[in-house]
Order: structure tokens, then sequence, then C-alpha cells
């Protein structure tokens, strides 16, 4: 039986290789691909140097500060340098400090959010929600075509791929009056149909996976013990990806139909899948989900005092603040010092804790949609290995919220670093530059408890629609 297997795949191969068209298939999605691979790098490479940019900035910044300790003021602008250094007056708003976006190294394969979402931000000690959605980024083009990534080559073009080569097995050789000659052998026509398909599941599934470790291996070092779980996840993600339509090609071809049949039925099924159940998910989680966010428009805009030159309004300014965050109370008295600096810091302050509830609301709605999404995604094996590439390379909603949710925390820090100093009239010192605010990431859910979810509803789609196209197969009837 073995020797009548290995007949059967070399016929297939001199077939393949005689049909220059199918070649020609095979290299034209091999070559964008690599296209798709380099486009994703040349993407996040370009992010990585503008934050290696902002970063070399922010230490020179405060190495300019640091130094403003040591040297000895002999001109206004050394003055000045040292009055920013030291003056929690000014620094309050003069220094910025990154809250960067962790890109991995695998985002390159799958951009999901990460270019539609800004992956840094420069905040000072002023209104964080004005400094987050001043510039907040939307691009209406890549949120309706999406990205030209590896993830869109393995998603959208390898199951046209595996449509192609598989939908006549069976059927052709029925049409071509092969079929009664077949029928002779001893090996069933069945077990000859499935060694032909298991010939271009070979070939289509490690083209797919040839593709993927190139871009697993130009994108980073997958040796690397943080990398190593994550291009395991890529590799059998995209083996059970092909799987799944080699499955659902299987149950095709054992209905015993017609070529032309099995074409239709296969395209519809891609479409269907692809494109019709991912846009009808998307109008109606609009649709249940609303998200609403008119009112990130009036964050988005610098308020300031009615009055500037009033002590009696930076007064009531600082007492309202001290009510909210009594962490810097100070008699009424006793803020008399830099008052319109303590009154700008207590507006600011206050137009946040105002606006939480709007910011809050808005957040809490992306956050529903994203699962509903999430628990909808069984539907459709397109959404649901995009989803669990954006997370392999941390691209998804999800590690996004979890950005916003550290950059919170940091800019607390960032007030409190600064505003001990300046409503207890306190000048910053050398010291307390060693213990400046440092940004992290708030960790979420690891990879491992999503990835196993999501690879388990594909390994069960394929196996379901496998064995009911043997069992089909092997019908005694044609």
């Amino acid at each position: 039986m073995f020797s009548v297997f290995k007949i059967i795949i070399k016929n297939e191969w001199l077939h393949f290789i005689r049909n220059k068209f199918q070649i020609g298939l095979l290299v034209g999605v091999l070559i964008l691909g690599v296209a798709a691979v380099f486009n994703g790098i040349l993407l996040v490479n370009s992010q990585k140097e503008t934050i290696a940019e902002i970063s070399k900035i922010e230490s020179k910044e405060f190495q300019g500060y640091e130094d403003a300790f040591k040297n000895e003021i002999t001109n206004q602008e050394q003055k000045r340098h040292y009055t920013n250094a030291t003056n929690p007056a000014f620094a309050w708003h003069r220094h910025t400090y990154n809250a960067i976006f962790p890109i991995h190294d695998y985002a390159s394969l799958s951009i999901g959010q990460l270019d539609l979402n800004p992956f840094y931000f420069r905040l000072t000690g002023m209104s964080l929600y004005y400094q987050i959605f001043e510039n907040d980024i939307a691009n209406p083009l890549k949120l309706f075509v999406g990205n030209f990534d590896l993830s869109f080559i393995i998603i959208y073009l390898f199951p046209l791929l595996i449509i192609t080569f598989t939908y006549s097995l069976y059927a052709q050789e029925k049409e071509q009056g092969i079929l009664p000659m077949l029928k002779l052998q001893t090996l069933g026509v069945d077990r000859i149909v499935i060694s032909q398909w298991a010939f271009y599941f070979i070939l289509i599934t490690g083209l797919a996976l040839g593709v993927t470790l190139l871009g697993l291996l130009c994108s980073g070092n997958i040796l690397k013990a943080d990398n190593q779980y994550p291009v395991f996840i890529w590799l059998v993600g995209v083996f059970m990806y092909c799987s799944f339509w080699f499955g659902v090609m299987l149950l095709i071809i054992g209905l015993k139909m017609s070529s032309a049949f099995n074409a239709i039925m296969s395209l519809g099924i891609w479409l269907v899948l692809l494109i019709v159940i991912p846009a009808v998910l998307n109008i109606w989680v609009t649709i249940q989900y609303p998200i609403d966010n008119t009112p990130l428009a009036a964050i988005s805009r610098r308020n300031s005092m009615d009055n500037e030159n009033d002590p009696n309004e930076a007064h009531q300014i600082i007492q309202d603040f001290f009510r909210q965050d009594p962490r810097y109370y100070r008699p009424k008295d006793s803020v008399s010092n830099n008052l319109a600096a303590k009154a700008y810091a207590g507006l600011t302050s206050l137009q946040d804790i105002h606006n939480t509830l709007h910011v809050t609301t808005y957040r809490h709605q992306v956050r529903q949609r994203d699962l509903w999404t999430k628990k909808m995604n069984w539907i459709s094996p397109a959404i649901n290995i995009q989803e669990l590439f954006n997370q392999v390379g941390h691209t998804d909603v999800s590690s996004y919220q979890h950005f916003q949710q550290s950059i919170k925390i940091f800019h607390d820090q960032i007030t409190a670093f600064y505003f001990k100093k300046l409503f207890w009239d306190k000048k910053i010192q050398q010291s307390d530059y060693k213990n400046r605010p440092v940004f992290r990431l708030v960790e979420g859910k690891t990879l491992r408890f999503y990835a196993l979810m999501d690879l388990g509803k594909i390994v069960g789609a394929f196996f379901l629609f496998a064995t009911i196209g043997w069992l089909l197969l092997k019908r005694k009837n044609t």
C-alpha cells in the first residue's frame, strides 16, 4: 500500500510541475508573502527608530537637569536652566516623560492596532486626558482595508490557494471518464483521492509554514526565551488554519459533485467566512455596542482660568483640588507662593477628575465591543486566527487597553512627583531625579490562556469536517 501511495504522490508531483499556472500561483503567493513580511518589518522598524529617538531626547533632557546642579551659574541661560531643574512651578508642566508601548518582535507579522493607535505619548504633569486625546489617531482608510502583513496573506490568500488546487479532486476523474478505471484498483477510489489531497496538503501547508518561518526569523530571534512560545503558537496556528481549509475541501469533495459545484461551493464558503460574517458582526456590534466619543472633543480642548489675575479664583481652584485630592492639602494662607502655578496644576487635575466618567464610559464601550467580538470569533476561523496572531504580536485591542491603564498609573506618579514639591513649597533636589517616575506596562492575561482556546476551536472544526469528508468518500454510491 505504501508503494502505491508513493506512486500516486509521484504522479501528482509530475502533474504539478507540468502545470505552469499552478507553479505561477505558488510563486506569486510566495512573493506576496515575502513582501508582506518586509512591509511589516519596515513599519515596525520605523516605529522603533522613533522610540529610540524620543528615548534619547528624554535621557538627554533629564541629564541636563542633573547637570544644572553641577554647573556654576555664570549667565542668564544657565540660571534659566537651573530654575527649570529645581523649581516645581516650572518643572511640573515642562518636564516631559515618555510612555512607550513596547513593540513585540512579531508585531510586524500581524500589525493589528499598531498603526491605528499612538505607540507613545510624551507626558507632563498637565491634564492627562487632554494630552492623550488631543492627538488621538484615526485612520479611516486603514480601519476599512486593514494592513498588508503576513497574517493577511495567511488568512485570505492561502485558503484561495487551497481551493484552487483541490476543488477538482475526484470530480475531474469523474468528468474525464477515468473513475471506472480507478474503481478497478485494489487501493480504492477514496484512498487515491485522500493521497492526492494529502499531497497538496503537504505542498501548500509547507509553503505557508516556510513563509511564516521566514517572517519569524527576519522579525526576531526565535531562540530568545520570550519568543519561543509565540513562535510555537504562530507555526501551530498557521498549520491548523490551513488544515481547517483542507478539512472543508475534503468535505466538499466527499459530496462527489461536479468540479463546477465544488468551485462555487468552496468560494462561497470562503466569501461567507472571510467577508460576509466579519462584515455582519461588525455591523451588529456597532449597533449593539455603539461608541460615543463626542465627549472627548471637549476633553481635547485646553481650558484656563476665567481671570488669571484674580487671586480669589486661584485660591478657590486650589481648595477645590484639595477637597478632591487631600494628599497635597495645605491651609489657604500657606499657598500664596507660586499661586498661579498651583492654581493651574489644580485646574488640570480637576479637569481630569471631572472627565474621568466620560473617559471610563468610552473605554468601557470599547472593551465591551472587544469582549463581544472575542465571544463570537468561533463563527469565523478568520476572526479567530486573526485575534490569535494579534495576541502573539501584542497588537490586539486588549494590549492597547493595558497600555492606557499603564499611562494613567504613570501620569499619577508624575503628578505626585512634582505636586509634593509644588504645593509644599520645596525645591527639586538632584537626588530626586534618581527616583523620577519610570513607565511600566500593566500586564494582562497570558498568551497561553487565549491561544489554547482559539486553537482548540480550529482543531475541532478540522477534525469534524475531515471526518465527515472521509466518510462521504467511502460511500459506495457515485
